[in-house]
């Protein structure tokens, strides 16, 4: 249902009595997922409902909730006119200490914080489908590349990446596994030129990109993929809810910033979860704990 005025709303109300909690969406289906958990939670306590909101119409996101199976029900705009309260990272805790009896509350923010989850984590397993095959033996490396790769702030002033290609096979020798497995939003695994680098097309656009940036991006990319042929892996590199349950179902798992990885990694029953730390330490208004999570198995590696 589509509730878009206060006269939707009202109606809205009368059938079903519970109080609205609508989520901006941001970019990114790994954020959203933090977002998405964030409101569910809430709209739980209050025996409210979950309305999703994308920024734009045709947001491909909208289409992983549903192959996840994750109940909502979605909503274009939200209207100016909603006695509304606004849901921030800061204030977040603060809505599970009273109810609220007909109040419309936004969630607005990233809400990249375990302290939010890890008390209800046996909740939020319910809420996905469990996986059938789960790999004890393999190792699986999200590479999380993508936009990130025309970004300067994943450089230093040389131009090598912050995210050295030496620290990543570092990190990946100090596991013992039979098989690697590699699991990324790159079409493909392989050597390339700049006329392909170019044309690869992401999930998020990275805007503009200097020809310095393509430099610094192609020497990378080719370096870590030759790097990572030594290994033999097996790739994949699918729809993001097959690639996400892939990452699940295994017990060993290495990744470095990646939302989408860290509630894989969250919601799996792995052993052994290496994730790059500190977390995202060249963005400033993001938060450090999300490499500290006190879960058995989870270290960090440099």
């Amino acid at each position: 249902m589509n509730i878009q005025t206060q006269a939707h709303k009202e109606i809205y109300y009368s059938l079903i009595g519970n109080m609205l909690v609508f989520i901006k969406l941001t970019n990114g289906f790994g954020n959203n997922l933090f977002q998405y958990i964030a409101g569910r939670l809430l709209a739980e306590f209050h025996q409210g409902e979950l309305i999703l909101c994308p920024y734009d119409e045709n947001y491909y996101g909208i289409k992983y909730f549903k192959e996840l199976n994750l109940n909502f029900n979605n909503v274009e705009l939200i209207s100016e006119n909603m006695d509304q309260v606004l849901v921030t990272d800061k204030n977040y805790l603060e809505f599970f200490d009273r109810k609220f009896n007909k109040v419309d509350l936004v969630i607005d923010g990233y809400f990249e914080d375990y302290s939010f989850f890890l008390k209800h984590i046996n909740k939020i397993k319910s809420w996905f489908t469990p996986v059938k095959d789960i790999n004890e033996n393999d190792l699986v490396f999200h590479l999380r590349t993508g936009d990130r790769l025309f970004y300067s702030a994943h450089y230093k002033p040389s131009g090598e990446p912050r995210v050295s290609v030496y620290s990543i096979e570092s990190a990946i020798n100090k596991i013992n596994f039979n098989q690697l497995y590699i699991v990324s939003d790159l079409p493909k695994f392989e050597i390339i030129n700049m006329k392909i680098l170019k044309s690869y097309k992401f999930h998020i656009d990275p805007g503009k990109v200097s020809p310095q940036l393509y430099s610094w991006a192609l020497n990378y990319h080719n370096t870590l993929i030759e790097m990572l042929a030594q290994y033999f892996p097996k790739f994949q590199s699918s729809q993001i809810h097959e690639d996400f349950n892939l990452l699940r179902s295994f017990r060993k798992i290495i990744f470095q910033h990646s939302t989408l990885a860290w509630w894989a990694s969250f919601l799996s029953e792995a052993h052994s979860v290496g994730v790059y730390g500190p977390w995202r330490p060249y963005k400033e208004n993001t938060n450090k704990n999300l490499s500290n999570i006190p879960l058995p198995g989870w270290y960090k590696w440099q």
